[in-house]
């Protein structure tokens, strides 16, 4: 509990947090020493922090040390698995230059392959995989394609082949579809049959 001069001139007996705050307090005692992180009195605004001089210098020369151009994205700094495709190049830059070198000579190695392979290929009438420009890779899985397909087909024809071989000429559906029509012929039967 603090004793205050409320705004009128009274005097008021209170919790210091229920003092407002725009009222001086004449409990508090001000000490002589000057200290730059107490603020005292009123104050219209928030302090702002403002860095020396020679503060404001190294921010600059490490902001200019972290924006060099030679400065490249290193993978190894981040937590992430990479996907089949990702390649480390190096910190250095001449080897780095060399690895960028390879790497295109090897894309145009695998682009004339390609090229090769599509020229190749003989022509299945229009295919869709031709027409979209095909690339050695959906070269090979539309073959892969074609030979699953013959494959299913070659297996189907064998399990008809065996069917037939194995029945006698016994046809399930066929077989099937007499016993429904002569169930359906009797319930005809009954249906019209004259109720005495």
């Amino acid at each position: 509990m603090v004793e205050y001069e409320d705004e009128f001139g009274r005097m008021r007996t209170a919790r210091k947090s229920e003092v407002p705050r725009n009222l001086p307090s004449k409990t508090e005692e001000i000490s002589d020493e000057y200290d730059p992180y107490i603020i005292r009195g009123d104050q219209g605004f928030f302090p702002v922090y403002e860095p020396s001089a020679e503060r404001v210098k190294d921010i600059e020369e490490a902001f200019v040390a972290d924006s060099n151009p030679t400065k490249h994205y290193d993978a190894s700094q981040e937590v992430r698995a990479a996907a089949a495709g990702f390649y480390q190049f190096s910190a250095d830059e001449e080897t780095r230059r060399k690895q960028m070198e390879d790497l295109k000579r090897v894309r145009e190695e695998t682009e004339a392959e390609r090229a090769r392979l599509v020229a190749e290929e003989p022509s299945s009438g229009g295919d869709a995989r031709e027409s979209m420009g095909s690339t050695k890779t959906s070269i090979i899985i539309g073959r892969g394609i074609d030979k699953r397909k013959r494959d299913i087909e070659e297996r189907r024809k064998a399990v008809e082949a065996k069917r037939r071989k194995t029945g006698s000429g016994f046809n399930i559906q066929a077989s099937l579809e007499s016993s429904a029509d002569d169930f359906l012929a009797k319930l005809e039967e009954d249906i019209m049959k004259p109720k005495s």
